[in-house]
């Protein structure tokens, strides 16, 4: 995966399986990232100013290296990862993108991103998302729920530029549910501030900035809620 100036990958050791095939051994799946640290962006809990790292290093949560990753994405300035029980975030954190309930800050190494509600854990997830300054959430015990947090995050806000601390759903069309998320690191100024995700009904629907008509709905308006590109078969 590739954020702004920094890129991060899942490393561990190949198993390969007797009846054919191979994979990575689940119990070492640890994620390593390299290029700019300033915001934490590296997770290895050696945040280094404007300092730049050449080699890859560990992301860590308390210290030690992480284990057990199955899906990763990466924002602007911060990623987040998944596993069979749990999803953390790492790095900047000025818009509430970690979704830990804390902006205006970074975390240098991973933090576990919390529940919508109380003080627990985000339930276990089936796919994760950054864009940008925010990040994405699909729970598997909602039935496909989309969930956000950070900035240009929250459907159904007053205006665009909105931004929340903690998982959040997505305002959504009844019924539709979201299997898949699409993302993308940003490329310039226009490109972190709009996500896309497949519908279980079938289709994409993405929502967010629409100025060079990004959403694909046949429309340069902005939308907060997810609107259906207009796919042609």
């Amino acid at each position: 995966a590739v954020g702004k100036n920094f890129a991060c990958a899942i490393h561990g050791r190949i198993v390969t399986y007797p009846e054919g095939g191979y994979d990575l051994d689940y119990t070492s799946r640890g994620i390593k990232c390299w290029g700019t640290n300033a915001r934490g962006q590296l997770g290895d809990n050696q945040a280094s100013g404007t300092g730049v790292v050449n080699n890859p290093v560990f992301v860590r949560f308390s210290g030690s290296a992480i284990t057990g990753a199955s899906d990763l994405a990466l924002g602007a300035s911060h990623g987040c990862y998944s596993s069979e029980t749990l999803t953390r975030c790492w790095g900047d954190n000025t818009y509430g993108q970690l979704a830990n309930n804390q902006s205006d800050t970074f975390s240098a190494q991973s933090v576990n991103v919390i529940a919508t509600s109380g003080d627990g854990s985000l339930p276990k997830v089936s796919a994760i998302g950054a864009v940008g300054n925010s990040s994405y959430f699909i729970v598997e015990s909602g039935l496909g729920d989309l969930l956000t947090s950070g900035k240009w995050a929250l459907s159904g806000a007053p205006y665009l530029g909105t931004y929340v601390m903690r998982p959040t759903p997505i305002l959504q069309s009844a019924g539709v549910n979201f299997l898949s998320l699409d993302n993308e690191a940003p490329r310039g100024a226009s490109s972190d501030n709009f996500a896309c995700a497949a519908a279980s009904a079938g289709g994409v629907m993405c929502w967010g900035k629409n100025n060079t008509s990004q959403l694909g709905n046949n429309s340069s308006v902005d939308s907060v809620l997810p609107v259906k590109v207009q796919l042609q078969y």
